[in-house]
């Protein structure tokens, strides 16, 4: 993440108070296995597992801890922040340590796993997964969220879109197309409207985003489509929900990513796992705003296998 040690350990120090708290603090070296160290904090009988970093740091430690119920904490100083946001933590440092020690509930999320792998917001092939994949550790620091649509951009010139052939619970779906995005919750383009916590990541059901878009424009409407839920209205973007699998192939093969990560090439199969993955959260407060965006979201996706757009 973009926290130095120091910084980390001063701001547990001072919300996770050493006469309270057992705390230690473990820093990850290129290439070690974070996976095992946490699942030795399990075997420790530690009480939380708190991970500091971006989104592969708290997906590495997640993949960990799903099925042990011991929950996970977030210490969002990393570059997009797409979890924290999507449960609408605290995104300061010491704010997410106190709400670690401080009043706090726990959610339990879904996840989807691939093969061995498991991921919780998004897997997509496309232009999505080459930028994301193409996007360095240098460009991130430097430009933040704007570093991955710069990569996108550069990589527009030329791409071609593919035939996909999907299954969604069994549905077989072709369609050629230029990004298909498995999501587990918000887009992350509706995510930054967000006024509130998702209610999708626990409501056992995934969409199935399949755009076609061509040029630059396209991909500046389908932008605003997905911000403004406006998918029914628009053929670029079709939208499927699926409650227990998705399958995706592509001709020729695509290039995958799963919460901001490289996941190899298609085929893939992507299967839901409900209730898998304790997280600390912070108390339920009523946000009108966010309450009427629950309801309409729960509204459009009544009624099972949903297709919009044509």
């Amino acid at each position: 993440g973009q926290a130095d040690p120091v910084t980390l350990q001063q701001a547990l120090d001072r919300n996770c108070r050493p006469e309270e708290w057992q705390v230690r603090v473990y820093r990850v070296k290129d290439g070690e296995d974070l996976g095992a160290e946490v699942r030795a904090a399990v075997r420790e009988r530690y009480e939380v597992v708190a991970a500091a970093g971006g989104d592969g740091t708290v997906a590495a430690v997640a993949n960990a801890l799903i099925g042990t119920g011991v929950p996970l904490a977030i210490l969002p100083v990393g570059t997009g922040n797409a979890l924290a946001r999507e449960l609408a933590l605290p995104l300061s440092l010491d704010r997410a340590c106190a709400l670690i020690a401080g009043e706090h509930q726990i959610r339990v999320i879904d996840v989807m796993q691939v093969g061995e792998h498991y991921c919780i917001l998004n897997v997509s092939a496309g232009l999505s997964a080459i930028s994301m994949r193409e996007t360095t550790g240098e460009s991130k620091q430097r430009y933040g969220m704007l570093a991955y649509i710069l990569t996108a951009l550069r990589g527009l010139a030329g791409f071609q879109a593919r035939r996909y052939e999907l299954e969604v619970d069994g549905l077989p779906i072709s369609a050629r197309a230029s990004d298909v995005l498995v999501v587990n919750g918000s887009t992350p383009v509706a995510s930054l409207r967000r006024t509130g916590p998702s209610l999708q990541l626990d409501d056992g059901m995934l969409g199935v985003y399949v755009i076609r878009a061509r040029t630059l424009l396209d991909y500046l409407a389908s932008v605003w489509v997905m911000l403004w839920r406006l998918e029914g209205r628009d053929r670029r973007v079709r939208v499927y929900d699926a409650r227990a699998t998705v399958k995706l192939d592509a001709s020729p093969t695509a290039v995958l990513q799963a919460d901001g990560d490289a996941l190899g090439e298609t085929p893939v199969t992507i299967k839901l796992v409900r209730q898998a993955l304790n997280v600390i959260v912070p108390p339920p407060t009523f946000d009108p705003l966010a309450e009427a965006g629950a309801m309409i979201d729960r509204v459009r996706r009544q009624g099972g296998l949903r297709r919009s757009g044509g």
